[in-house]
C-alpha cells in the first residue's frame, strides 16, 4: 500500500467518526446545526471573491456564445453557497433578478456584503449600480434589482422565470434530478439557456475518483446514513437524457477524462453501474450548455 492510499484510508476513517458524531447530535437535538469545516463541507466555498467571479465567468461567456452578447436581466443559480458571489457578479454585470434556489437555506448576508465589496474592489464596476445592490442586500427596495434567495427550493409552489440558469459543481448532490430538471423547465421561457458544471468524481470517498460506482447499494446507503451532504452517483448520460425529456436542446459539452486520476477498473463495478457506457465511465466531470426548446 503507497503512502498516499495511507493517508486517504486514516483521513476517511476520522472523516466518517466525526461525521457520525454530527448526525448523533442531530438526532438527539433536530436544532442542533453542525459545523462547517474541512470534514465537513455543506454551503460553504463561496466567499472567495476570484473564485466567484470565475464561475460566473465560466457560465456567462457560454451564454454569450450560445444566446446572446448581452447579460441576460432574468438569472437563476442553483446551489449558490452562502454569499450568493456568483449572483452578485451577475447583478453588477447587469443582471436586474437574480434567483438563488438552494437545498438549505445558508444564506449569509453579512458574508454577501463583504464579499460585495472584495468584488467592487476587483474589477471596474459601475458604483452607482454596486451601491444598488447594497442597499437591496439591506432589505431596501429597488424598482431595478431584484434578490430572492428560495430554500429549500424543493418546496416552492410557484417558480419565477429566468432567462438563464445556471449551477457549479451542485448537480451531482442533487438527489432528485427528476424534479430539478422538470424545475428548471419551468423556470426557462422557451430559447432560455441553462449551463452546468458538473463534477462526477467521489469527493473523496473512495480513493480512485470513480470508485464510488464500485460501491453496492447498501453500503453506499450506510454512507449516505452518516454524510448528511452527499452524491448522487448519476453519470453525464443520466444528465443528458433528463435534459432531453425535458424539452432541451443539447449546444454544448465539454467533457473531462482526466487521465492523471486514478480510476477503477471496470470490472470492479458495482451491478447498478456493470452497463456504464465508456463515456459515462472515463469522464469526471463536464460543462453543459442547453437550449429550452
Amino acid at each position: 500500500m503507497n503512502a498516499a492510499k495511507m493517508r486517504f484510508i486514516l483521513f476517511n476513517l476520522a472523516r466518517n467518526a466525526y461525521r457520525t458524531a454530527q448526525y448523533a447530535l442531530k438526532q438527539i437535538n433536530p436544532n442542533y446545526s453542525p459545523k462547517s469545516g474541512s470534514l465537513f463541507i455543506g454551503g460553504g466555498g463561496t466567499n472567495n471573491a476570484g473564485y466567484c467571479k470565475g464561475v460566473w465567468q465560466t457560465h456567462i461567456e457560454a451564454y454569450k456564445r450560445f444566446a446572446s452578447p448581452i447579460t441576460p436581466l432574468r438569472v437563476a443559480e442553483f446551489g449558490p453557497g452562502n454569499t450568493i458571489g456568483s449572483g452578485l457578479c451577475a447583478l453588477l454585470d447587469g443582471a436586474c433578478e437574480y434567483y438563488a434556489f438552494d437545498a438549505y437555506s445558508y444564506s449569509d448576508n453579512d458574508g454577501a456584503l463583504a464579499l460585495l465589496d472584495k468584488l467592487i474592489k476587483l474589477c471596474d464596476y459601475d458604483k452607482n449600480r454596486s451601491d444598488r445592490i447594497v442597499r437591496v442586500l439591506n432589505g431596501e427596495k429597488d424598482e431595478a434589482i431584484k434578490i430572492n434567495y428560495v430554500a429549500p427550493w424543493e418546496n416552492t409552489a410557484t417558480l419565477p422565470k429566468a432567462d438563464f440558469i445556471f449551477s457549479q459543481a451542485v448537480l451531482e448532490h442533487v438527489d432528485n434530478l427528476k424534479k430539478f430538471y422538470e424545475a428548471q423547465a419551468q423556470i426557462l421561457d422557451r430559447g432560455g439557456l441553462c449551463s452546468h458544471q458538473i463534477d462526477f468524481r467521489s469527493h473523496g470517498e473512495t480513493f480512485e475518483w470513480n470508485g464510488h460506482w464500485a460501491i453496492s447499494l447498501n453500503r453506499w446507503r450506510k454512507i449516505r446514513y452518516i454524510r448528511p451532504y452527499s452524491i448522487n452517483r448519476e453519470p453525464l448520460s443520466t444528465h443528458l437524457k433528463l435534459l432531453k425529456q425535458n424539452g432541451f436542446e443539447i449546444l454544448n459539452i465539454q467533457t473531462v477524462a482526466d487521465k492523471k486520476l486514478i480510476s477503477i477498473d471496470r470490472r470492479r463495478l458495482a451491478p447498478e453501474f456493470a452497463n456504464l457506457s465508456d463515456e459515462d465511465f472515463t469522464t469526471s466531470s463536464a460543462l453543459i450548455v442547453a437550449r429550452k426548446a
